[in-house]
């Protein structure tokens, strides 16, 4: 087994950008759903960057490649609601299979959160069995009101 090596950013140690373009790629290739875009948005959220509550970044390495990373954004909801949502909790299909690793970087995010973390998985996440055997609980449904996109006036005049 390789030995992993875990680094810890936030708004005090930050992130250069070549650790930042690393990271950001690694999440593109195993998150494809989601564009460079948010992914960068939750990043700076994280980082401080753009105005927020801040949050932390957790990566484990293999040499110079990044086989997990960890994302977590502070809500604001101390109280009412959790403290942290993990934007991003992706290990690499080679590593999600090492149970070292995922409790080593599952231990680094309980110290680094001062609160509850939640996260959010689609019902057939092949994820969701990883994440509830490290101790997430399903305890809600999500529901969203999707706001229309706004329909341009030339648009309505034409109909």
């Amino acid at each position: 087994m390789s030995h992993h090596e875990i680094h810890l950013y936030n708004a005090y140690s930050g992130m250069n950008p070549r650790e930042r373009n690393e990271l950001v790629k690694f999440l593109v290739k195993n998150v494809p759903s989601d564009n460079r875009q948010y992914i960068g948005g939750a990043i700076d959220y994280a980082l401080k960057i753009k105005p927020s509550f801040g949050g932390f970044i957790i990566t484990a390495q293999d040499g110079d490649n990044i086989v997990a990373a960890v994302v977590a954004n502070k809500t604001g909801l101390e109280g009412y609601g959790p403290s942290y949502v993990l934007a991003y909790a992706v290990f690499h299909p080679d590593a999600a299979s090492c149970d070292t690793l995922v409790q080593q970087i599952f231990r680094k995010v309980s110290a680094c959160a001062d609160g509850d973390i939640s996260m959010r998985l689609t019902p057939r996440s092949p994820a969701l069995k990883l994440f509830k055997k490290i101790g997430f609980k399903s305890e809600y449904i999500e529901l969203r009101l999707h706001k229309p996109v706004p329909v341009a006036a030339s648009e309505v005049q034409a109909k």
